[in-house]
């Protein structure tokens, strides 16, 4: 019997998924953009396929995504068919981090919603550090803009 259990126990296994993708930046063509999003949803849809697996995501996704705050902000001031409609992003998207979303970050959260994967460092308070690049200063007064263009994502059920 204890044979038995050891063969069992030999017999679990679980995977780790390691997976970095690279996002176009704001100097490509719309197309070109959509297109990669594409090939990019399609490779998610493999690799978060597999069972047994644990995935983490991590990407320079070259956008600004936000944070649960700000979404709600953004998303009151466009007007709803239906208010009571329930979004998944407010549960994949944490309290913390860069509040600025660009109009790429919009597609990398609907990526999330179609994924359901969690944008890990929104979850947890940084002192503000969550910023990953600084724009130069559009002129010799104004200040530099911080950006928070980097993630790491796990789907929500893992």
């Amino acid at each position: 019997a204890e044979e038995k259990k050891k063969k069992n126990t030999n017999s679990r296994f679980s995977n780790l998924c390691l997976t970095t993708i690279y996002f176009p930046h704001s100097g490509y063509k719309e197309n070109e953009i959509e297109m990669f999003n594409t090939e990019v949803s399609s490779y998610l849809a493999n690799i978060l396929s597999r069972r047994n697996t644990t995935h983490i995501i991590g990407a320079d996704t070259n956008a600004s995504i936000g944070n649960r705050l700000s979404i709600s902000c953004e998303e009151k001031t466009q007007q709803k068919n239906d208010e009571h409609e329930f979004d998944s992003i407010h549960e994949l998207v944490g309290p913390f981090g860069n509040p600025r979303i660009s109009k790429t970050g919009k597609r990398i959260l609907n990526i999330m919603r179609e994924y359901q994967l969690r944008a890990v460092s929104s979850f947890f308070d940084n002192n503000n550090k969550y910023n990953t690049w600084l724009a130069p200063p559009q002129s010799a007064t104004e200040a530099r803009k911080a950006y928070q263009l980097d993630q790491f994502f796990i789907p929500k059920n893992q």
